[in-house]
């Protein structure tokens, strides 16, 4: 349109065709792609010095639009350093003080209390790497050995003397497990998992040594006192054994048994995670506890670490009995699930994106991975997680903290704040040069060209490269958290963007024909000076106006100044146009010539009360940012 409008005024093809090529160069901005993929890879490194990894870049931009973790407990939630603080056997309850067991009446050792520690340490997958080394595994088995090494059972002794033979492993759905071992000439199947699992696969229970029938009054009561300590925060586990003649049969193993006793695992909450939640909260983002474990101590767990208290909070057995839909009905009324399996949480995934959440979903087993692919963000353990739970995940956690995703969820927003702030910034400085151009064809006669095309090119190289990178690691606004988050369907540019762009693309093209119409005009300047001053007017003002992207407040504010590397852009912008200005063998390369003190004072008072005018539109009307309460 340029190139025939100024054809039309009787400009010269030629002229008219290089104008046409450096606007479209200015116009296009075609760093875009290099910028957004260098303030995306420069997010990530921030992230992974905040124990956050992330292992694909579309991760970044999703977490700043997150509105919804699914978080496990163990580990995450707490620190995952379990220790056994509960025994109950022979029909008492016992408190395990630093190396004893501790009656709350006498000191004692109870009669099945070997019975008890052996079931515990054979059903146990710890083992040593090295002789000198200590033991490796899972945290709940690492505290069984612990606590048994301080009763005087050795884990390595107990191997050695009862060789494995078999074994079925722990698995989420059975919530058990159990390992075959040879028992003095004979074969044990040692069993441990939750109570209640344990409890309807016994018929028998060991007292005080001697073995008699399990009644279903003593079921009840066992559960009773294991819902008692579940909700002090304990993680309670079963423990029985079988024996047999032969070698048994798989199927044999894990019926009929004889229920020795319970142990209570203490896990206290990661003293952030309060904090943490509190500024999710703030955020906009729900937050469920998604668990294996007992319902009671998940919602102990919840209440010490601030996590709204649901009556509505749902067990494993109660998601089978619900349809996707009837679970989708339900699930912005619930942030407890406990009893759940890996098939359990993709179910709840899906449910919490049929309601358009945008969810996160943290994993550490096999069986995980699917859960972490169906949800928008799958996040897996570094510490305790497995590598296929890792290869599924959009991010990974150094320290399998939960503080962590939010660290990252606030990372990605800022990040994703750069990006809008840097994109508006370059459109609404292209638009300003098409429209100074076009306008000036427009209102000028017939060969005055405002801009020539190494100008048009040069203002496009220096305030489009280097302030638009610096604005790419600009620092979080201190709000960042305190907004909702940004919606699934919102793209990069919004229609309230592309209306602060237009208009502020109109008030620096107006401040720039200002500066050329006065000092053609009315200063009666060459026309080579005019141009060398609405050219030096482009750039100092478009300079100045990538600070009004720094903050959503006033330019006049302190937290203006805040982004350093802004500063040396401008800085080092400013130099290279004082340099095509008044260093004489690039003048008649850039079509410039050496301007003076009025010159520049025309050029400052235009471009200040430009920034003045976009400063005041831009706290009225653009900056109000909308907050969004936690549902």
């Amino acid at each position: 349109v340029v190139f025939i409008v100024g054809i039309a005024k009787g400009n010269d093809v030629f002229t008219m065709l290089l104008i046409a090529v450096a606007l479209a160069v200015a116009a296009i901005p075609e760093g875009l792609p290099a910028i957004v993929t260098i303030t995306l890879a420069i997010g990530v490194q921030y992230m992974a010095k905040e124990k956050a990894i992330v292992r694909r870049l579309h991760a970044v931009e999703t977490l700043g639009s997150t509105n919804y973790i699914a978080t496990d407990k163990t580990g995450t939630l707490t620190l995952n350093e379990m220790s056994v603080r509960r025994l109950f056997l022979d029909d008492k309850l016992y408190r395990v003080r630093e190396e004893h067991i501790y009656d709350l009446e006498k000191e004692v050792r109870p009669q099945s209390l070997n019975s008890l520690m052996l079931t515990a340490i054979l059903a146990n997958d710890s083992r040593k790497q090295t002789e000198d080394a200590g033991y490796i595994g899972e945290p709940t088995e690492l505290a069984l050995v612990q606590a048994g090494s301080k009763l005087g059972f050795d884990k390595g002794m107990l191997d050695y003397k009862h060789e494995r033979i078999d074994e079925l492993p722990f698995e989420p759905e059975r919530k058990e497990m159990t390992t075959v071992n040879k028992f003095e000439g004979r074969f044990r199947a040692s069993t441990k998992g939750a109570v209640e699992v344990l409890l309807n696969q016994s018929d028998s229970i060991l007292d005080k040594g001697q073995t008699r029938p399990l009644t279903e009054k003593e079921k009840q009561h066992l559960i009773s006192v294991t819902n008692q300590e579940a909700a002090s925060g304990y993680r309670m586990l079963g423990f029985a054994y079988k024996d047999f003649d032969e070698t048994p049969e798989i199927r044999d193993l894990e019926k009929n048994m004889t229920f020795v006793g319970m142990t209570g695992l203490l896990d206290p909450p990661r003293p952030e995670v309060a904090g943490a939640i509190q500024t999710s909260k703030k955020a906009g983002i729900n937050i469920a506890m998604v668990t294996g474990d007992h319902l009671l101590t998940a919602q102990k767990i919840a209440e010490e670490v601030g996590l709204k208290k649901n009556e509505n909070s749902l067990e494993g057995r109660d998601l089978n009995e619900l349809s996707s839909h009837e679970l989708a009905e339900k699930v912005e009324k619930i942030n407890i699930y406990a009893r759940v399996d890996p098939a359990h949480k993709v179910k709840i995934v899906e449910a919490l994106k049929e309601k358009g959440y945008i969810v996160a979903v943290t994993g550490d087993g096999v069986n995980d991975a699917p859960a972490l692919n169906k949800a928008d963000i799958g996040i897996a353990m570094g510490i305790t997680g497995t590598d296929v739970s890792k290869e599924a995940s959009d991010m990974i956690l150094a320290d399998d903290n939960f503080a962590t995703i939010v660290k990252a969820i606030r990372l990605g927003r800022s990040i994703f704040d750069n990006i809008q702030k840097f994109i508006s910034f370059l459109l609404s400085a292209n638009v300003s040069e098409v429209l100074t151009i076009f306008l000036g064809i427009l209102l000028f006669p017939k060969g005055v060209i405002l801009l020539v095309p190494i100008q048009i090119l040069w203002i496009n190289l220096v305030t489009d490269a280097f302030p638009a990178l610096a604005l790419g690691v600009d620092p979080a606004e201190k709000d960042v958290m305190e907004r909702g988050p940004r919606k699934r369907e919102e793209g990069i540019l919004t229609g309230k963007q592309a209306t602060r762009i237009t208009t502020e693309g109109i008030i620096l093209t107006a401040a720039a024909l200002s500066v050329f119409s006065l000092a053609l005009l009315y200063f009666e300047a060459p026309l080579i000076k005019a141009q060398t001053m609405v050219f030096t007017t482009l750039v100092l003002i478009q300079l100045i106006h990538a600070f009004n992207y720094r903050s959503s407040k006033t330019i006049f504010s302190s937290e203006t100044f805040l982004n350093r590397y802004l500063i040396f852009a401008f800085l080092g912008s400013l130099a290279l146009q004082l340099i095509v200005v008044y260093i004489p063998f690039l003048n008649s390369i850039f079509n410039t010539v050496a301007l003076g003190f009025s010159d520049w004072l025309l050029i400052l008072v235009a471009s200040f009360i430009a920034e003045i005018l976009i400063d005041l539109v831009k706290v009225r009307f653009f900056s109000k940012q909308d907050k969004q309460m936690l549902l």
